[in-house]
């Protein structure tokens, strides 16, 4: 087949949706379909035209010209500016036998290429909460019920629930747990001791993920006289940056700033070495969709220390895989990761069955195979009528 990805954001920027759409881009290339990713270029260090793995990326950038031109209407460029570069790609490239939208952005993006060309459409969304946004309800009905997609791809029960919800037909949604290559993030064993206790938080810098939450508990761990760290792994997007400020100044204020190490210059590719480096991976959010991070950790052998919200809950079903908490209980917190710092059998056991747990449940060769099978089917009783949906 040949695929068409778009994807607002890929590798090298990390996050879920960004690790997701690279596996799923790279293992279907790397099984000898024809994929080409469009991703947006701008303010990021990386090839225009490259590849990842057998994977063609296009990052596009000439958008940035209109949006500037004063000669053009404004409101007109931010809806379609970069409908002339894609249209140029696929008319270089070939014309795609199924688009994937990796966003609701860009299944607004690719519903206009797959009309355009006749050709149907999957989209894969990883918003938590898009109705809390302005005119949320509104977009969420627009990507799940109004635009043609033909077939969408739920990573985890919350995300198929959600679609549902807002209108995706049942027939046309599909449940295919996200999987990840376990083999990338393994590691030899426990981190070498040292006398400290290293706590890894990977993601976004953003309130949902509540880094604040996880400084608050880091003071508690000190003052309780544990030789604490903590190695926060992530971005902060533009929308943030007032948290992420709020977030140095509480580092600050705790008088933390040596026990606190904010990474933002990380690619999917080096957060083994993170794992590798902590004794345990916490994820305080808020809300998680599914929980991309504490899938790698388990198959890194790290520990995990999660917040009891409905995405987690599908990682960490069971008080053997890992530990879940609420999210808003720092002393619990506090006490956990206490009691996991001093006692090796416990993270031992939580380790062997996280193991087990995400090699079973989220393999990415099931993934994969179960991705391919939609993709092929939807190609096979694709009519440009759209009277014969996959189901």
């Amino acid at each position: 087949m040949r695929i068409l990805v778009l994807a607002p954001a890929y590798h090298p920027l990390i996050g879920g949706a960004e690790s997701y759409i690279r596996t799923v881009a790279t293992g279907l290339a790397a099984r000898g379909h024809d994929v080409m990713v469009a991703t947006d270029g701008d303010r990021l260090d990386a090839p225009v035209d490259d590849t990842d793995g057998q994977a063609a990326v296009r990052r596009l950038l000439a958008y940035r010209n209109l949006l500037d031109d004063p000669t053009k209407l404004r409101w007109e460029q931010m809806q379609f500016s970069t409908a002339g570069e894609l249209a140029a790609l696929v008319d270089g490239w070939g014309t795609p036998d199924v688009v994937f939208a990796n966003s609701h952005e860009t299944a607004v993006l690719g519903s206009m290429v797959a009309l355009t060309y006749g050709r149907p459409l999957v989209a894969n969304f990883h918003e938590q909460e898009p109705e809390r946004g302005p005119l949320g309800r509104g977009r969420a009905r627009l990507v799940y019920a109004a635009l043609p997609v033909n077939a969408l791809v739920a990573g985890s029960r919350f995300y198929y629930e959600k679609a549902l919800a807002y209108g995706s037909p049942l027939e046309t949604t599909h449940h295919i747990p996200h999987g990840i290559e376990c083999e990338r993030f393994a590691t030899e064993g426990p981190r070498r001791p040292d006398g400290r206790f290293v706590i890894a938080l990977s993601g976004r810098i953003a309130p949902r993920k509540q880094q604040d939450f996880m400084v608050r508990v880091l003071a508690r761990l000190i003052s309780g006289g544990l030789d604490a760290h903590l190695v926060v792994a992530g971005r902060a997007h533009s929308s943030d940056l007032g948290y992420y400020e709020r977030l140095l100044a509480l580092v600050k204020e705790l008088d933390l700033e040596d026990r606190v190490t904010l990474r933002q210059d990380l690619a999917l590719d080096d957060m083994p070495g993170v794992y590798r480096e902590c004794d345990v991976v916490v994820q305080p959010s808020l809300a998680e969709g599914l929980g991309l991070a504490v899938l790698e950790a388990m198959a890194a052998g790290r520990p995990t220390v999660v917040s009891d919200v409905s995405g987690l809950r599908e990682v960490i079903g069971d008080p053997h895989v890992g530990l879940r908490l609420s999210p808003h209980a720092e002393g619990a917190w506090a006490e956990a990761l206490t009691r996991l710092a001093a006692d090796e059998e416990l993270r031992a056991r939580l380790v062997a069955n996280a193991l087990s747990t995400v090699r079973r449940e989220f393999n990415v060769r099931r993934m994969l195979d179960q991705t391919e099978r939609l993709l092929e089917g939807v190609r096979a009783s694709w009519s440009p009528d759209g009277s014969d949906p996959v189901g």
